[in-house]
């Protein structure tokens, strides 16, 4: 019988630009929880904390630092984007598997990790996921097979979002609820970001 490796948890070659991605998380969320509690928007705390995340890899230098570079292009625009807007209350990375609330559907624990939570004045929320890599503004279908692949992959996701929020005893209260995938890298032939 045919058991996966994820199951097993068998050392992988790391992927660099998963790391990347997940560098790109990780600043967000220090920067974003920064701003939450502070009102002011660090450049600096988005810089360094991508960079220090991205570093403990430990990849080549050759790779690390072709990558650094892309992170600090991206990040000035990206700081940009973020530090032109107002924001309700932010909730960074909520994890609803270690919640005490919990989510079931039955006898099964729904867990999942939220980028990031926003709660406006009028109790409407905006949940927001973070993703790396070619963006797009609507589930169309227009790309290539292996994008059309993605698209309904994310679509899915964003069910499954729906699915937790609704049965979730800490969040279901909020009738008002915004579900959306905000590509942080800028497309740089349209010169804008992604949100879908």
């Amino acid at each position: 019988k045919f058991i996966s490796n994820s199951l097993l948890r068998f050392p992988q070659a790391k992927n660099i630009s998963a790391s990347y991605g997940s560098a790109i998380h990780k600043a967000l969320e220090i920067f974003l929880s920064d701003y939450n509690d502070k009102w002011t928007f660090m450049k600096s705390l988005l810089f360094e904390s991508f960079e220090k995340t991205l570093k403990e890899e430990g990849f080549d230098k050759k790779t690390e630092a072709d990558y650094l570079e892309r992170g600090r292009v991206n990040l000035e625009s990206l700081y940009t984007e973020i530090s032109e807007q107002t924001y309700g209350e932010l909730r960074m990375e909520e994890d609803f598997r270690t919640a005490s609330w919990g989510t079931w559907l039955g006898d099964i624990q729904l867990t999942g990790k939220i980028d990031r939570i926003e709660k406006l004045p009028d109790d409407s929320l905006i949940i927001t996921d973070y993703k790396t890599g070619r963006g797009f503004d609507a589930f169309d279908g227009r790309w290539a097979e292996h994008e059309k692949i993605k698209q309904w992959k994310y679509r899915l996701q964003i069910c499954f979002y729906a699915v937790l929020f609704e049965l979730s005893p800490r969040w279901r209260m909020f009738t008002n609820k915004k579900y959306e995938l905000f590509f942080v890298e800028k497309n740089r032939d349209e010169e804008r970001f992604h949100r879908v």
